[in-house]
């Protein structure tokens, strides 16, 4: 099962920082929390991660929890990027490949939400949009 120690490892994979040198878990654990809001508002529904915010259980469905770690780490690395931007300013080999990975990475999560959404809708029971007309 998915929990948040097994994402926060799968996340700190896709940085490059497997020995936690530049994302901490706080840094990580809010990129979660964000990324699973915007997921969770993609598909019109709230679910969890085990670990996270105290929960006790992992109910993202596999396409969406598949996504969530490529996510959080975009976002964790291009906060990185900003908070070490002093000293590796834009341009610098440093913050260039960090700007193609958090670039990449955060790629693969919005087409991952765009999935989502179009998951979301075809198994609505409401139609996505109001009647055309007032009969």
């Amino acid at each position: 099962m998915d929990t948040l120690a097994t994402m926060i490892a799968r996340v700190r994979v896709l940085c490059g920082d497997e020995n936690a040198l530049q994302c901490s878990d706080t840094l990580i654990e809010e990129s979660l929390r964000i990324c699973l809001a915007e997921i969770d508002l993609a598909g019109g529904q709230s679910w969890s991660l085990c670990g996270l915010d105290g929960a006790t259980i992992t109910d993202l469905p596999g396409y969406a929890l598949m996504m969530l770690a490529p996510g959080a780490a975009a976002r964790a690395v291009r906060s990185d990027n900003l908070s070490r931007a002093e000293d590796h300013p834009a341009g610098t080999p440093v913050a260039e490949q960090g700007s193609q990975i958090g670039a990449a990475l955060l790629a693969q999560f919005e087409s991952g939400l765009q999935a989502v959404r179009r998951t979301a809708l075809a198994e609505s029971l409401q139609a996505p949009y109001g009647a055309w007309l007032d009969e």
